[in-house]
């Protein structure tokens, strides 16, 4: 018995203290992989919820930009009931510059290109295009409305009030709106559909302008000569000498006060002389020949 070893259990329990895992650390590392694994089936399962969402939506808007089904039925004109104030050819233009190639998208059309054509032709003012139900275009038109009749050496225009010229002068025996003429002897820059640029122009227009609602100042043309010299042509063919354009409004007011002072007088004038405001002027009719001066 004496000689019997002792068996070492000492340091075998202690390998196996320290291989054994304490009480307290064994709930952790017992859950622990089982949440990474719902994690990662969460992560997973999100990524597939977004992969979807964009996909739909990618098709949605492939359908509403791409779709057959919302091509462009039909392209309405508007804002041009009074037809007579074209020409045939102004009308088939217009309508021409509304039209799209066939299989446009309704959504997706690029209403900017309607509204820059229609925009570039001379008789028209202004234009708006809109949408409406079901998938069609509304292009409302505003056109340009004669003013008076631009006549130079060369061609004849008619002018809409901020002097841009519509288009060549039509006869008003043809049914048109007779036209108060503003005549230039000398030949003027005009494009159809731009401004003319040309003082001389604007003055006379706006003398035009002025007398039109104007019981006293009843105009019926009015002339640019060579020297640049305004002259008025009066409805009892009194003629008057502006001169340049300098003072409008100065030499109209002293023009009204000449025409209201006496009216048996201004009956015997055949020309009245307002070039200088200040020092106007006048020249009697030659009484042996009994008629006024039709222009200068």
């Amino acid at each position: 018995m004496s000689g019997t070893r002792p068996t070492n259990r000492t340091s075998s329990n202690g390998s196996e203290q320290q291989n054994a895992v304490p009480d307290s650390a064994a709930p952790h590392q017992r859950y622990a992989p089982a949440r990474d694994r719902n994690s990662t089936r969460k992560l997973r399962r999100r990524r597939t919820l977004i992969c979807l969402y964009t996909f739909l939506i990618v098709e949605f808007f492939a359908f509403l930009f791409f779709s057959p089904a919302l091509t462009v039925r039909t392209v309405e004109l508007s804002g041009m009931s009074d037809i007579s104030a074209f020409t045939a050819a102004e009308l088939k233009d217009t309508q021409a510059a509304v039209q799209f190639p066939t299989r446009v998208n309704w959504l997706a059309v690029r209403t900017g290109l309607i509204t820059a054509r229609v925009s570039a032709l001379p008789w028209i003012k202004s234009v708006s295009v809109s949408h409406f139900y079901p998938l069609g275009l509304r292009a409302t038109v505003v056109m340009r409305t004669p003013d008076y009749a631009l006549v130079t050496p060369s061609e004849r225009y008619e002018m809409d009030s901020d002097n841009r010229a519509i288009r060549v002068l039509r006869p008003s025996s043809a049914g048109h709106q007779r036209l108060t003429q503003i005549v230039t002897a000398k030949n003027l820059a005009v494009q159809p559909g731009k401004v003319i640029k040309s003082e001389l122009l604007s003055a006379a227009a706006q003398i035009l302008h002025s007398s039109q609602n104007d019981r006293i100042l009843r105009l019926t043309g009015i002339h640019v000569d060579q020297n640049d010299n305004i002259w008025l042509n009066m409805d009892k063919g009194v003629l008057i000498r502006f001169g340049n354009d300098d003072q409008i409004q100065v030499k109209l007011a002293v023009l009204k006060r000449i025409l209201t002072s006496d009216p048996a007088t201004v009956a015997r004038f055949a020309e009245i002389n307002v070039s200088s405001a200040e020092y106007p002027a006048a020249r009697l009719r030659d009484p042996n020949s009994g008629a006024g001066v039709s222009g200068p």
